[in-house]
């Protein structure tokens, strides 16, 4: 967590360790059983087909020094999908993955904009 600002660093711990129970140290307060090996914790084929039923404005925001956390090969199926939907919106933004964290300020003007584009299709499709 090298890349990270003290304050991210603490709120990451809060809400993923705890004191050991001899005070000594400290331990995972998660169980790691319930790690997955997909970041969406589901099969990819299942996965793509609720990915091509959003029909709502989408925006995701890709980290540009953040890992893939699926093959690329699955990303790229699923991309394909997400660009059938006209309201889908992808942005990269400097940073690593926890960006929304370190530099909000960076985050803010994208989901902004988007929230902003947004307003006017709707308001435009309720005409």
């Amino acid at each position: 967590m090298s890349d990270n600002k003290e304050e991210t660093v603490k709120i990451i711990s809060e809400r993923g360790i705890q004191k050991s129970a001899d005070g000594k140290g400290w331990t995972f307060s998660r169980d790691m059983r319930q790690r997955v090996t997909s970041l969406y914790g589901t099969h990819p084929e299942y996965y793509a087909a609720i990915a091509a039923n959003i029909t709502a404005n989408h925006l995701l925001i890709k980290a540009t020094q953040s890992p893939n956390y699926e093959s690329d090969e699955d990303i790229a199926k699923t991309m394909e999908i997400y660009h059938k939907n006209p309201k889908f919106v992808y942005r990269e933004v400097e940073g690593n993955h926890h960006l929304h964290l370190n530099n909000p300020e960076n985050v803010l003007p994208v989901i902004n904009e988007f929230i902003a584009a947004s307003n006017v299709q709707h308001s435009s499709s309720s005409l």
